[in-house]
């Protein structure tokens, strides 16, 4: 069918195809060098014919410019030989002897045609001897005589019946008065331009012989460009076996092997060495050397200061490549850098001799090294990826947690084994299973926190979530969405859970103890503060009779020491009474019972009845019992009774724990309009630092023998600091031991009351 086609097509039409199918048919036959051979053929083809014309322009260029200086030359001559130049140039005259001096100059110059132009464009004198006559151009006059500019030109005249090449230029005269003018010079350039012209024929004939085959260069360039090709294919080859071994996973150490396999076919004499650091690039670990090992065993395992140059300098990086001359020959070494910088080994050739180092290219050598470079970096990466991959995969297997990651769809494409484990589950029954629909993970409101996070892309915690198991119960957990951006992955966010459900029952039933605890502290507070009628009422009891029976009251007692036994009864009564007071009192603050009666008190009246009632024992102790308060302070608001009580504590204590001969003294003042402020000092034996907590707590004693001979509850301090606290004030301690203690006491103006403040410091 397509031939009956062709023949009905016109005869104009038929040629390009045949032409075009002819083409197809050859073109394959045609191999790539014939193609390289063709391009270069062109392209020589192309200088020549640039060279020729090139040589053509030169030889023109050397003509105009042998003419320029021809006329140049003369016109100096003329103009320093005319007597008459001004009346010349300007009126036309000419002298017979000028007229003789022109025809002497064109005699002696090869002039064959010359004319004197006046400004005005009009011809002063001319020479009509030559064959030759060219045309003025008034123009091309004009210009030269206003811009003062000679012109040139080569042209060809064949009117005569021989080829005369004449050299044509205009020089710009001026007179010793200024007129101005212009000199055309016709010269004769007939011999000068055959030699130029031989001379150029001879160069042109010289580059065809360097340039066309056999023996030019052009046949030089073509067996270059093919070998160059040729081993650039070669190496384009090896290139695709070495990264295929990569990905079917060969050894590094066979891979290594090949390249330098490969180097020395290529370097033909030269030897490979492909020496491998570990990747910190601090110890030689490997040596990799076909043709021999003669430096392996000597470098291995050493760190690059302790191994001979020049491989050293390449190994620390100190040098792109380096080429040295060694006993054994010469050697050409390159470092094998990854992309990040570090040295992770080198590439060598050496050989035997310079000139076989220097006949061999090294182009590809430099290719091999970067391929041994690449195959290190990406053998050890994938190493170390699948020692991290590993160490994943244990550490998702040991964790306790449960952690799954999910995609940007909510479904899960990875769990461990805990995960599989609490949720009831086989890890890989969850693969692909929608997470929310799988574990019915819905936090407060029944929001997913897995479908807000890929969806908003923020972090969420989930203190309590209730999970379901694959039984459908459910339990408490603790859960955490954190998003994940991975292009190279479809994992979006990853989900760590665990079982709270314990933890939940161990603080309910804390919880419930707690509440019991202070349930049955409250009842005890309140059975103490209502207690306190019925265990005074017996106290007072005692207390009166024996203190009736001790002043003989209903009459004398025969026997003494029946008033010395009364004496006892009501000293013990009166101590077991005062100590039943302050626990009452504390049971009282804690139960929220105790209130204060607040009034002015004059302090001076207070402090001197609490140092009254101290003054025999610190007499008996050869103490000194002193005060120091500001003058101005009298009155003050307070419930009387509990800060005497509070100064009555606070004195005791200082007199008890003072040794003979030592000092107590009580100061006070007022700090600010509305701050009262009170200090008892001692120079007793001080309280040890890591004592000081200890005795701030109900019945709380510091350690030490000296401690243990004074017998006491140890409700002294923690009672005033409560009492000072419902004052709305501060208590603070400071001591030193061995050298004294000194309690401070910081009151507002007014009482806060029980509803306003309640005490830190009790806790029977």
């Amino acid at each position: 069918m397509r031939l009956s086609n062709v023949r009905h097509r016109s005869a104009g039409g038929v040629a390009p195809l045949r032409f075009r199918a002819v083409a197809e048919r050859l073109m394959p036959l045609v191999s790539s060098d014939g193609r390289l051979f063709l391009s270069i053929g062109a392209i020589v083809a192309l200088a020549l014919f640039a060279s020729f014309f090139t040589i053509r322009e030169a030889e023109y260029r050397l003509l105009k410019s042998e003419a320029t200086g021809a006329a140049v030359h003369w016109a100096q001559f003329l103009q320093s030989r005319l007597l008459s130049l001004d009346e010349i140039l300007a009126a036309g005259l000419v002298s017979e002897q000028d007229r003789r001096t022109f025809d002497f100059a064109s005699a002696a110059g090869a002039v064959r045609d010359y004319q004197v132009i006046r400004p005005d464009g009009v011809v002063a004198i001319s020479s009509w001897a030559g064959d030759f006559r060219g045309a003025i151009d008034s123009d091309t006059v004009l210009s030269v005589i206003r811009e003062q500019q000679i012109l040139a030109q080569v042209v060809v005249d064949e009117r005569a019946g021989r080829r005369l090449v004449i050299g044509q230029a205009y020089v710009p005269l001026t007179s010793g008065s200024g007129h101005r003018g212009a000199l055309k010079v016709d010269v004769d350039m007939t011999r000068t331009a055959a030699h130029y012209r031989r001379l150029g024929n001879g160069a042109f004939v010289l580059l065809i012989a360097l340039l066309v085959p056999p023996g030019g260069i052009c046949g030089w360039l073509i067996h270059r460009a093919i070998r160059q090709r040729r081993q650039s294919e070669l190496l384009q080859r090896q290139r695709g076996h070495i990264l295929e071994d990569l990905a079917k996973g060969v050894r590094l150490d066979d891979v290594l092997r090949r390249i330098a396999t490969f180097a020395e076919e290529h370097h033909n004499p030269g030897r490979c060495t492909i020496v491998l650091m570990n990747r910190q690039g601090k110890r030689v670990i490997d040596v990799i050397a076909v043709s021999g090992e003669e430096r392996g065993p000597e470098i291995l395992g050493r760190e690059p200061a302790q191994i001979p140059e020049p491989l050293a300098s390449v190994l620390r990086g100190d040098a792109a490549s380096l080429v040295a001359e060694t006993a054994a020959g010469w050697i050409w070494t390159m470092p094998l850098r990854v992309t990040t910088g570090a040295v992770q080994g080198s590439f060598s050739l050496s050989f035997a001799r310079s000139q076989e180092a220097h006949a061999a290219a090294l182009g590809p050598a430099h290719t091999l090294a970067h391929l041994a470079a690449l195959a290190v970096e990406q053998r050890r990466a994938e190493n170390a990826l699948a020692d991290l991959s590993q160490r994943h995969e244990l550490i998702l297997n040991a964790a306790g947690d449960g952690i799954f990651g999910v995609d940007d769809h909510g479904r899960i494409v990875f769990a461990n084994p805990a995960c599989a484990r609490m949720l009831g589950r086989e890890a890989a029954e969850m693969i692909g299973k929608d997470a929310d629909a799988l574990a019915a993970a819905a936090g407060a409101g029944g929001a997913s926190p897995i479908a807000a996070t890929l969806q908003d892309g923020e972090t969420r915690h989930a203190a309590q979530i209730q999970l379901r198991r694959s039984d459908g119960s459910a339990f408490s957990a603790e859960l955490m969405v954190t998003p994940v951006y991975r292009l190279a992955s479809n994992l979006r966010a990853v989900v760590v859970f665990h079982d709270i459900s314990n933890q939940i029952q161990a603080q309910q039933q804390l919880l419930h103890a707690k509440e019991q605890a202070e349930t049955a502290s409250r009842a005890k507070s309140g059975f103490l503060a209502n207690m306190s009628h019925e265990l005074r009422t017996p106290l007072n009891a005692i207390i009166g009779f024996s203190e009736t029976m001790t002043k003989e009251v209903l009459g004398p007692i025969r026997n003494p020491r029946y008033r010395e036994y009364a004496e006892h009864i009501n000293l013990s009564g009166q101590h077991l009474l005062a100590l039943i007071n302050d626990l009452l009192d504390l049971s009282k603050i804690e139960a929220g019972k105790l209130e204060l009666v607040e009034e002015t008190v004059d302090f001076r009246a207070l402090l001197r009845d609490c140092r009254l009632l101290l003054t025999d024992l610190a007499h008996s102790k050869n103490l000194s019992l002193g005060e120091e308060v500001d003058p101005g302070l009298t009155m003050v608001n307070c419930d009387e009774q509990k800060l005497k009580q509070v100064l009555v504590n606070l004195l005791s204590n200082a007199v008890k724990f003072t040794g003979p001969g030592g000092r107590v003294t009580v100061s006070a003042r007022r700090e600010a309009a509305d701050l009262l402020y009170i200090a008892v000092t001692d120079t007793g034996i001080g309280i040890a630092p890591e004592q000081m907590a200890k005795v701030m707590t109900p019945f709380g004693q510091a350690d030490g023998a000296h401690n243990r001979q004074h017998k006491g509850t140890g409700l002294g301090l923690s009672l005033s600091k409560a009492l000072v606290e419902l004052h709305g004030g501060r208590l603070t301690l400071d001591s030193v031991l061995g050298e004294g203690t000194t309690v401070s006491i910081r009151l507002p103006g007014r009482a806060q009351g029980r509803a306003a403040i309640r005490p830190s410091a009790v806790q029977l």
